[in-house]
């Protein structure tokens, strides 16, 4: 059990964030944890200096480090690559932690010795702070997390605390995704190490009409559709088992329904090819008719 009190780093990546990084970097100097070190990287802001000026007014108190924009993902990495801290955490610039976000991840962090991802629930706000809804996370064993994380994108990465030495093994951010760079390092991370669910609100996440999501509604259809299918071919019989009582043959099938419903097409006919090769011989006609009805329906369509 490790009872010391190991530092922290902050990753603030913040572009033309003018209206809301400071209220970002208030809740990152302000956690009831002592031991952090916060990082603003200023992603080549172009709003006549304006969230430079911002960040500047906190001095010393942080640390700033300017670049040409290359997305949140390049930003992300290069805060990484100057942290000094044993564990990582992600601050959007329009979102807020709440005062004991690290404290509560450090106590929980503190009582094991193998590296683990925590990870905790969130509340919305709108753009002027006021509360939304609450999302809880799941609260699911280990080896269950990738197959939930095809059926529901509810795990937040600024509630994240992640170990630096999950970053060594597994590698950074993927920087040639524009809206999935936090699903797909949540995926090659979850393959190796185990994420635990904290239950309590960490965070308020920001909803505004400037996010990316809602600016690049097609791209975001489109990274996901790359993503899934991906990453669907990828899971285990055994991390399925640990999420799905009812069979592999019918996790892809149920999860090719719930991706065209999102309207992920792509995904979904992905999901519904691994749910035929883990045909059931014995199921006969059963399995035969539920994967026409699901092609009747158009999952094979792109």
């Amino acid at each position: 059990m490790n009872t010391q009190a190991p530092l922290v780093s902050i990753v603030i990546p913040v572009f033309n964030g003018a209206d809301y990084v400071a209220q970002a970097i208030e809740s990152a100097l302000s956690q009831t944890y002592e031991n952090c070190e916060v990082i603003v990287v200023n992603d080549g802001s172009n709003d006549a200096n304006h969230t430079q000026t911002i960040i500047d007014s906190f001095g010393e108190r942080i640390q700033c480090i300017a670049q040409k924009n290359g997305g949140v993902a390049a930003a992300l990495n290069t805060g990484i690559r100057a942290m000094r801290g044993k564990y990582f955490s992600w601050l959007s610039h329009d979102d807020v932690y709440l005062p004991r976000k690290i404290e509560i991840e450090i106590d929980h962090a503190c009582t094991t010795d193998a590296p683990t991802v925590f990870y905790g629930d969130f509340e919305t706000i709108d753009a002027a702070g006021h509360h939304l809804e609450t999302h809880v996370a799941p609260d699911l064993p280990p080896k269950a997390l990738r197959p939930s994380l095809m059926r529901s994108a509810n795990l937040h990465g600024c509630t994240l605390l992640i170990p630096r030495v999950a970053f060594d093994r597994v590698g950074l951010f993927n920087e040639s995704l524009r809206t999935t760079q936090d699903y797909d390092l949540w995926f090659r991370m979850a393959e190796q190490f185990p994420f635990m669910h904290i239950p309590e609100t960490l965070v308020q996440a920001r909803i505004h009409p400037n996010q990316d999501t809602n600016r690049l509604k097609t791209q975001v259809v489109r990274d996901v559709n790359r993503l899934y299918g991906r990453y669907i071919r990828t899971l285990r019989r055994d991390e399925i088992d640990a999420y799905w009582p009812n069979g592999v043959f019918d996790y892809f099938i149920e999860t090719a329904k719930s991706m065209q419903e999102r309207r992920y097409r792509g995904a979904a006919a992905s999901a519904l090819l691994m749910a035929i090769r883990h045909l059931d011989a014995g199921r006969g006609q059963e399995v035969l008719r539920r994967a026409l009805s699901l092609a009747r329906d158009g999952l094979l369509r792109r």
